[in-house]
């Protein structure tokens, strides 16, 4: 693990390397037991890749979430023939959606898609004003990590919160316009949840609820009563 020490695009390559044995394993292994066992050998990689970072915790923590975390989840569901991966998938879309937390959509034609872009495409100033209030506090916060030891613990815990959702919230955009030359768009991941009005409402805002959707069937299985119509 020597050469993957605190270098993102190693660990980049050796994550794609693993997603595309994970899509040809499958395309040869039919769901359940044998697909399993391919996929094994890749879990310990997907929670010890993140411990590669040790200059770093935001960049530590993102990659957990990614890999140790949304992968390992969505490599499960691959070895039991269910969730957003189907070794079908071509290439680039089967590493966005195995790497990424981003779901992929296609792209629709027609008039609804014509004005869909028309109403995106009118709001890039705000996008961008956006994109710079947040660079602007990502690069107070790193000025604020020089005094990292004299601020009060839960001081520290707000500030690495911060810079997660701003980091996190300027890399989707780039991620969206990486898959918009697939073809693809992806599913908005944040929804301003500064603006929350209670708990429930902010926990509806951010990208967990759609990383919970994604990751819930290796746990739950959605219950259907015997009975339709009947109430239990």
């Amino acid at each position: 693990m020597e050469f993957l020490q605190d270098s993102i695009p190693m660990v980049s390559v050796a994550a794609a390397a693993a997603a595309l044995y994970a899509r040809a394993s499958s395309s040869v292994l039919r769901p359940g037991f044998p697909r399993l066992v391919a996929l094994l050998p890749l879990f310990p990689f997907l929670v010890a890749a993140p411990l590669a970072f040790t200059s770093s915790t935001i960049i530590r923590a993102t990659i957990a979430f990614f890999l140790a975390w949304l992968c390992a989840f969505k490599l499960a569901l691959l070895a039991a023939g269910r969730g957003p991966l189907d070794p079908a998938l071509p290439v680039l879309t089967f590493l966005f959606t195995a790497l990424l937390p981003v779901k992929l959509r296609q792209r629709r034609g027609g008039a609804g898609a014509g004005a869909a872009a028309s109403t995106k495409a009118s709001k890039p100033d705000l996008s961008l004003v956006s994109c710079a209030v947040k660079a602007a506090v990502i690069a107070v916060i790193l000025r604020l990590y020089q005094f990292n030891n004299q601020l009060h613990l839960y001081v520290r815990l707000a500030v690495y919160g911060v810079h997660i959702y701003c980091f996190l919230d300027l890399f989707f955009p780039c991620i969206a316009l990486a898959v918009g030359a697939l073809g693809m768009e992806t599913e908005p991941q944040f929804d301003r949840p500064y603006l929350a009005s209670s708990l429930r409402d902010f926990w509806g805002r951010i990208v967990t609820t759609k990383s919970f959707a994604e990751t819930a069937p290796t746990i739950v299985q959605p219950f259907e009563p015997p009975y339709p119509g009947r109430k239990s």
